[in-house]
């Protein structure tokens, strides 16, 4: 499975693979209730594995207990510092839905 850009814009319609294997509409857990919107924000995880790539040479090396140490610490990180940026931007949404 794809996102939905990369679907849309990447993959032929005659690449019949990709149309039967790679749409991620065909995956009914990603969509949100009524099969409108999707549940899952596909773009955001393609931009996360981008990220992740810039540790591959770390990681390829690794063994898998610390392996899972650094990715679970450096995604907290990562979050903690999209947490600070989005609310110094004040695009930040607390629980209620408000922008603070």
């Amino acid at each position: 499975m794809v996102d939905v850009f990369h679907f849309n814009c990447k993959h032929s319609v005659k690449d019949k693979y990709c149309q039967s294997n790679c749409n991620p509409v065909d995956y009914s857990e990603l969509l949100g209730e009524n099969g409108e919107g999707w549940y899952f924000n596909s773009s955001v995880a393609e931009q996360t594995n981008v990220w992740l790539g810039g540790f591959h040479s770390i990681l390829r090396k690794m063994q898998v207990d610390w392996y899972n140490f650094f990715l679970d610490t450096m995604i907290l990180l990562r979050n903690v510092m999209t947490h600070d940026k989005l609310q110094n931007d004040g695009q930040f949404l607390t629980e209620t839905g408000y922008i603070c």
